[in-house]
């Protein structure tokens, strides 16, 4: 009310009437369709930018209220130890014991890959505003993890995959049951691990094996099963060459 900058950004030219004619913007974002109606397809201030990578963060929240026991879902930046900005979803639980890594693996369908978020806060219903809008400043922050809470790595294997993970994050250790996203990891850093695994063991991991294994002794498992395989797939005499002659049953 009687502010001219604030009337000036929100009544813009109208293209669609006459000369002079100004319109109201209301954030939402639409297009036409051939058919002549208008089809929404969200809100212009829930667009974030991760990476590089435009996200509607209304669709992620539809998403994530498609999951059995989530009620409602709030997506925002927050950032991470290596002061990145990174996609956090606060979810309300009314009922039953939420599973992060579930809920991530459900995104990773709909998602760009490594887009899902890097942490989640879980509530028991998310604060609002008089008007039904999520208060913001009411939002518990997202903490997300910067040190290793489990245990340490039991075999050589765990120990070199958390030493990778640990370096690819920018963190001195991890523990062998941390999870890769909840310390700040994302898709770039997932490819470069790929790569490295790739190179030391001879085995190509996807993104979806990593998303669905982000803990080094998970990875570990992955990467035993698949050197396994490699091995029993060889050829008689190779076998007996690597196992001195025995027999293998």
């Amino acid at each position: 009310l009687r502010d001219p900058g604030q009337t000036a950004q929100k009544y813009i030219p109208c293209p669609f009437g006459a000369p002079g004619s100004r319109m109201y913007a209301t954030g939402d974002l639409a297009r036409w369709r051939t058919d002549g109606a208008l089809e929404f397809l969200g809100r212009r201030d829930s667009q974030l930018k991760v990476r590089g990578v435009r996200v509607e963060a209304s669709e992620v929240e539809m998403r994530l209220t498609q999951i059995p026991g989530i009620d409602e879902a709030f997506v925002c930046m927050a950032d991470n130890a290596q002061g990145e900005e990174v996609l956090v979803a606060y979810v309300g639980v009314r009922d039953g014991e939420f599973d992060a890594r579930r809920t991530r693996e459900k995104l990773m369908p709909f998602l760009p890959a490594g887009l899902a978020p890097a942490g989640f806060v879980s509530l028991h219903e998310l604060p609002k505003l008089p008007n039904g809008k999520i208060d913001r400043s009411a939002l518990p922050d997202p903490q997300l993890r910067t040190t290793s809470e489990s245990r340490p790595p039991a075999t050589d294997l765990e120990r070199a995959l958390c030493a990778l993970l640990a370096e690819s994050l920018g963190l001195s250790n991890i523990g062998a049951d941390d999870n890769f996203f909840e310390l700040g990891g994302h898709s770039l850093l997932v490819a470069g691990v790929l790569a490295k695994v790739r190179d030391t063991y001879d085995v190509r991991l996807s993104f979806h094996d990593f998303f669905s294994n982000p803990t080094a002794a998970r990875l570990a498992t992955s990467v035993e099963e698949q050197v396994t395989e490699k091995v029993l797939g060889l050829p008689e005499s190779q076998l007996r060459a690597l196992f001195g002659g025995g027999v293998i049953e």
